[in-house]
């Protein structure tokens, strides 16, 4: 999971984008990839813990009796 730090928005997968750069003006091609908010565009994201798939793995366990 995944939060938008700029609108707030919370989802599962950024958006992927590859970006080309120029770096020196004449062969020097930088590729590389940004992830943003799929609501926004914003690149300033945190991701999060799922903390719902965490509680359903701990009911599934089987529990010790002494």
């Amino acid at each position: 999971m995944y939060r938008c730090e700029a609108c707030g928005g919370v989802f599962d997968m950024p958006d992927e984008t590859l970006v080309r750069e120029n770096l020196d003006g004449e062969r020097g091609v930088w590729l590389h990839s940004v992830a943003s908010c799929p609501y926004c565009g914003s690149e300033f994201l945190k991701e999060q813990k799922d903390e719902d798939s965490e509680d359903i793995n701990a009911r599934h366990e089987p529990r010790r009796l002494a």
